[in-house]
């Protein structure tokens, strides 16, 4: 793919005032300018998950198709409604040709003045969205080539926070995720949660260990005020960001309750209901 502006500065000011205007707005080419600071691209090519994330909606897959969450129907990459874009005004003036043709007219050698600042805007736009594919995979390159944590060293490190990575998920809490009979599921060998589906991950594990956490933390507000009363040097709580030792992780569910909270929520059919 080419990273460069297709004419020179000058020749299509259409073409010139949409490349400047969408690369200057690009949270991929342009993270640092204000407009774009917080954007999600700019967070997203901040790390590996993202870069991957923001490769997949850009580019698709062999067909570039997408699928923003596993239960969407596919759907065009942005590359590809780039290209199509181009190619409805192309066949719109093939139309003005025919037409012409029909009527025993001459044919237009050019677009129409409307039609043609379209085809620069859509060139235009393209062409930005080529130099964010490309620089997505030089910075993918770069954080892959870095020596990132591996996952066995970030799993599970600062407990079971249910916070995830990727869009479709694939990282939770550290821990790798994939999809397992249509179901978002952790897959690591090496995690107390392996094969268990994140949503019940999520509900089963993470929110009640949160869920603790805060009560915790508001037993020990508790105390301190009380100890304020009698000492004012006395200092608050706070909630820090901590590793936790593995043998402190809660517990993991048994198969049952797993399965049984699937089937109560409605995830998944009982077997008998399902042969019917």
């Amino acid at each position: 793919m080419a990273t460069e502006r297709r004419y020179a500065i000058g020749k299509h000011p259409a073409y010139d005032q949409t490349y400047d205007f969408k690369k200057s707005n690009s949270g991929i080419l342009r993270p640092k300018n204000p407009q774009n600071r917080g954007s999600t691209e700019a967070m997203w090519i901040c790390d590996k998950e993202g870069l991957e994330t923001l490769l997949y909606l850009w580019e698709g897959d062999e067909n570039q198709q997408c699928q923003r969450q596993p239960q969407d129907y596919p759907t065009p990459a942005k590359i590809l409604e780039k290209q199509t874009q181009i190619e409805y005004i192309k066949n719109e003036f093939k139309k003005l040709i025919q037409l012409a043709i029909n009527t025993g007219n001459l044919p237009p050698k050019r677009m129409p003045d409307e039609l043609e600042k379209e085809h620069q805007e859509s060139l235009a736009e393209y062409d930005v969205t080529v130099e964010e594919i490309n620089q997505i995979k030089k910075l993918l390159e770069t954080a892959k080539n870095k020596g990132q944590e591996s996952s066995n060293d970030t799993m599970l490190k600062y407990g079971t926070r249910g916070n995830g990575k990727g869009e479709p998920l694939r990282e939770i809490d550290g821990q790798k995720v994939e999809l397992l009979k249509g179901l978002p599921t952790i897959i690591e060998p090496d995690s107390p949660y392996n094969k268990i589906p994140v949503v019940a991950y999520r509900e089963l594990i993470a929110k009640p260990w949160l869920l603790a956490k805060k009560n915790l933390f508001r037993s020990k507000m508790v105390e301190y005020e009380e100890l304020r009363k009698t000492d004012q040097t006395a200092q608050p709580p706070r909630i820090r960001t901590i590793a936790v030792h593995r043998k402190n992780l809660p517990v993991r569910p048994s198969a049952k309750e797993i399965h049984d909270f699937l089937i109560d929520n409605g995830i998944i059919e009982m077997e008998s209901e399902a042969k019917k």
